[in-house]
């Protein structure tokens, strides 16, 4: 029996011939072709940025100044804001010295305002005693006094807080501590006594500010 030969089948018009793709495995130099089928040049140089992070967050810290210290044998001028007599002796050298009444002023070396901010800092604390002069600031920051006078009164004379208007004076007195407004009153008394501080509404006013009468 003769053998009969089946018809080639056609190819539809929605069929398309799709090639496999062909790799040249010869090709000297294989970047040539990814550059012609991808359009990138794997030969441009890349540009790299580093980011140093610690140079970053260093960048914005401040740089400490040199603090200047005084000779410890320098002599600070230490004026009594307590109304009455003070005495203060050293508990490390045993050194004495004594105030007799309010806005005296007393002389005491570096080391020793040192001792006493060490050994007895409710002088401090207690604003019975504050650092003036020339040489007042290098010392407050030399022996770390400045914390103890936020709410000290901001006058080099006290009795200049009398002066101010009514609203104002009684704002600074209510921010002191006990201690201070004793002194405050104290000193109010005095002076109404003097006949210096006359003005009934300003002794109101302090005795408000104090929680003390004045009489």
């Amino acid at each position: 029996m003769a053998a009969t030969r089946k018809p080639a089948s056609k190819k539809t018009a929605t069929e398309k011939s799709v090639s496999s793709p062909v790799v040249n495995i010869n090709n000297s130099d294989p970047d040539k072709d990814i550059k012609a089928s991808t359009g990138i040049d794997n030969n441009i140089p890349v540009k790299e940025t580093q980011i140093n992070s610690k140079s970053s967050k260093t960048s914005d810290r401040k740089v400490l100044p040199p603090m200047e210290k005084p000779d410890m044998n320098d002599l600070a001028e230490v004026r009594s804001c307590f109304y009455g007599n003070l005495v203060y002796v050293s508990r490390k050298t045993g050194y004495t010295i004594e105030w007799p009444e309010f806005d005296t002023v007393q002389y005491l070396s570096v080391e020793e305002v040192l001792n006493m901010r060490n050994g007895d800092p409710s002088f401090f604390a207690n604003h019975w005693v504050k650092i003036v002069g020339e040489n007042a600031e290098q010392i407050m920051k030399f022996c770390q006094l400045e914390r103890f006078y936020k709410n000290i009164v901001p006058f080099a004379n006290f009795d200049d807080i009398f002066e101010c208007n009514i609203e104002e004076m009684e704002m600074i007195i209510s921010r002191l501590n006990d201690s201070a407004k004793e002194t405050v009153a104290r000193r109010a008394m005095a002076l109404i006594e003097e006949g210096v501080l006359n003005d009934l509404k300003r002794v109101k006013s302090i005795e408000s500010a104090t929680g003390f009468e004045l009489k």
